[in-house]
């Protein structure tokens, strides 16, 4: 008698094991599995970086300006929880913008000194060094759920 008792304390051994895994298991998906808003503003950076060095090219080939109707299309692009600000210029010429439902908007939060621009957006500045030639700069600014994310060029 005393034999078969020991098996079925490891039965209950073994059961209360796997109970135990199911249970760690279920907490451990349920953390894992929490949802998580995620940012636009990296891969839209990424976009902008690669699209923006296209349009430039364009207009050094063509003389023909798109940049502004690039730069308002994008912004549509991206969507109203992201604010983009363009600097677009050359060393003695340049704006500062973003847009608003499709109307560009100067914007005049910036600093220039000698070939730098510093840019302040949401209490932080940006810093642009500007170059013979076209120049174009972004700064991205998105707020999701308390948190800041942010990407310049």
């Amino acid at each position: 008698m005393a034999k078969i008792r020991g098996k079925y304390g490891q039965i209950y051994l073994i059961a209360a094991i796997v109970i135990i895994a199911l249970i760690v298991g279920l907490f451990a998906v349920a953390n894992y599995s929490k949802k998580k808003e995620s940012t636009k503003v990296k891969d839209l950076a990424k976009e902008l970086r690669e699209e923006s060095s296209q349009v430039i090219n364009y207009e050094i080939y063509s003389s023909d300006s798109k940049i502004e109707e690039f730069t308002n299309n994008f912004s549509s692009y991206a969507g109203d929880e992201v604010e983009i600000y363009y600097l677009v210029g050359n060393m003695s010429s340049f704006d500062v913008y973003t847009h608003d439902n499709g109307a560009k908007q100067i914007y005049n939060n910036f600093s220039q000194n000698a070939s730098t621009i510093i840019l302040s957006v949401h209490g932080s500045n940006y810093n642009f060094n500007l170059r013979e030639g076209k120049n174009f700069y972004f700064v991205m600014y998105q707020e999701l759920q308390g948190e800041i994310y942010v990407e310049t060029s």
